[in-house]
């Protein structure tokens, strides 16, 4: 896989496994365990007045249960009690069928001290089951895992990384208008900035790769705005369009990469076809405006 695809996907995982919750979510677990397992998985569905059974889903061969959590936020007390019903309640219907009980969660930066030390006391008095949690990270390795075909299924068509030549000026306009008409703004001076702004931002290693790509197409998007006299403005008004929401998106307390992540959505809202436009538009912004952080000057580290 090239690395510019991966790095598209890896951003558009990120992306689904921060914004899915409850069946969303648990719908997302099952395609990936599907593909992964084929027949071998059982996506388990409520049935009337009997629900799940406390069942989300069944490795047959290895007399596996995943039972699947996707709350809004995950808080100690609920989830003590989630996963001592569910996994009493697992037990109950499924007794002789379980090897293996796992909590599937989609909490990014593990779970509270509390429900960890309720896992180590159902294990101790469980010796014959395992009982682990599967997290984004055991979702993120089984979904790139998959072959190309199934990577799509899960994540959406790849981005292939075309020569900046092939975005088309129909493209850029269409991106631009977007942006400018979402959020109209006052519009603002735009400076320049240099490439040590990467590292100022400590992006990741998939959005620094998006972002380099994008900065082989700037000059087609600078070429575009220079030449674009139905509005001189434009180029102005996507500035302080993106400038005000990167403004909205520091003042969430989020990190860089998410940040970056809700910008390159919020350009692509519009987008029907191939993400190299946005993307494109992204850097050249990045690179010309104060979104995102500035580079230390050498004065400043003195």
């Amino acid at each position: 896989m090239h690395p510019t695809t991966r790095a598209w996907y890896e951003r558009e995982f990120e992306l689904l496994i921060r914004k899915k919750r409850g069946e969303e979510f648990q719908d997302f677990f099952a395609k990936i365990m599907e593909l992964t397992h084929r027949s071998d998985f059982v996506r388990v569905l409520p049935w009337g007045r009997e629900g799940d059974r406390k069942n989300d889903g069944y490795i047959i061969s290895k007399k596996e249960i995943y039972q699947v959590y996707a709350p809004a936020e995950i808080e100690a007390a609920v989830t003590i009690r989630k996963v001592r019903e569910d996994f009493a309640g697992a037990i109950r219907h499924w007794d002789e069928y379980v090897s293996k009980w796992f909590l599937v969660h989609n909490g990014l930066e593990g779970l509270p001290a509390p429900v960890l030390s309720v896992f180590l006391e159902l294990r101790t008095a469980n010796p014959a089951r395992h009982i682990e949690q599967l997290t984004h990270h055991d979702l993120r390795r089984l979904t790139f895992a998959l072959d190309r075909e199934d990577i799509a299924l899960v994540l959406g068509p790849p981005f292939e990384a075309p020569p900046p030549s092939r975005i088309t000026f129909d493209e850029i306009r269409i991106t631009l208008e977007h942006v400018a008409n979402t959020l109209p703004e006052a519009t603002a001076t735009v400076g320049e900035v240099d490439y040590g702004k990467l590292e100022a931002n400590g992006l990741s290693t998939e959005n620094r790769q998006l972002i380099l790509w994008g900065y082989n197409a700037t000059t087609r998007v600078a070429k575009f705005l220079e030449e674009y006299t139905a509005d001189p403005e434009l180029g102005q008004k996507v500035a302080a369009t993106l400038r005000a929401e990167y403004q909205r998106l520091k003042a969430r307390r989020i990190s860089s990469d998410e940040i970056f992540e809700e910008l390159l959505s919020f350009i692509s809202a519009h987008r029907k076809h191939s993400p190299a436009a946005p993307i494109a538009v992204l850097a050249h912004f990045f690179q010309s405006c104060d979104i995102f952080e500035a580079a230390p000057t050498l004065a400043g580290q003195l």
